[in-house]
C-alpha cells in the first residue's frame, strides 16, 4: 500500500507500492506493507533497530540440491547489502558486496541454464533470456552507481528484491520441482 502525493508522478507511486509488495512477498506473503513513509533507503536496511532480511522458505527450493543451495547463497549475499547502512556505508564496500552478487548470480545463472538445457525443459531459452535481460540492467546501474549517477536505491532495489528474491521466488518456481537424475552406469557384457 502506497499513499499518493501530491507531487507524485504516477510511477513514483507505483514504485513505493512495489516497493512495499516486494517487502511483503519477502516476509512471508500473505499480508500487507505500507511503503516507507519517509522515503529513505534505510526501510530496506538492517540496522540495529531494524530486522528486514530476506527469509529463505523450502517452499522456494526446485528440488535440484545445488541450485536450491545456490539460492540460499544469493539470499544470504543479498542480506548483506540489506544490512548496510545506506547513509554511512563506504561507497567502495558496497560496490565490492554488489559486484561479488553479481559474480555469484552470473555462475548460478550459468549453471541453472545449464541443468535446465540438459533436461530438456520446454521454457529454458525463455529462462536465459530473462536472466540476461536481468544481468544487463544490473550491469547498467551498477556502471551508474560507480560513476555517481545511479541513486543506492534504486541499485539495491534491483538487486535485491528483483534479480534476487523476485527472481528466485517467482520465475525459478514456475519450473516446479526439477528432478534430475543420473542414468545408471550400465555394464555390456
Amino acid at each position: 500500500m502506497a499513499a499518493c502525493r501530491p507531487a507524485d508522478s504516477v510511477e513514483e507511486w507505483i514504485k513505493r507500492a512495489d516497493l512495499a509488495l516486494y517487502r511483503a512477498k519477502i516476509n512471508g506473503r500473505n499480508q500487507v506493507k505500507v511503503e516507507d513513509l519517509e522515503g529513505s533507503v534505510d526501510n530496506f536496511m538492517c540496522g540495529a533497530s531494524r530486522s528486514l532480511l530476506l527469509q529463505w522458505s523450502k517452499t522456494y527450493e526446485c528440488g535440484h540440491a545445488e541450485i536450491d543451495q545456490q539460492h540460499r547463497n544469493l539470499f544470504a549475499r543479498a542480506n548483506e547489502l540489506l544490512q548496510m547502512n545506506g547513509n554511512n556505508a563506504d561507497k567502495e564496500h558496497i560496490a565490492l558486496t554488489v559486484k561479488a552478487l553479481l559474480e555469484e548470480t552470473i555462475a548460478h545463472f550459468k549453471y541453472e541454464e545449464h541443468i535446465l538445457e540438459k533436461i530438456g525443459h520446454p521454457d529454458a531459452s525463455a529462462h536465459a533470456q530473462s536472466h540476461q535481460r536481468l544481468l544487463e540492467k544490473t550491469n547498467i546501474l551498477f556502471s551508474k552507481f560507480q560513476r555517481g549517477g545511479a541513486e543506492l536505491t534504486a541499485l539495491l532495489h534491483f538487486m535485491i528484491y528483483e534479480l534476487t528474491a523476485q527472481h528466485i521466488m517467482i520465475d525459478d518456481r514456475c519450473f516446479g520441482k526439477i528432478n534430475i537424475s543420473e542414468p545408471e552406469a550400465t555394464t555390456q557384457t
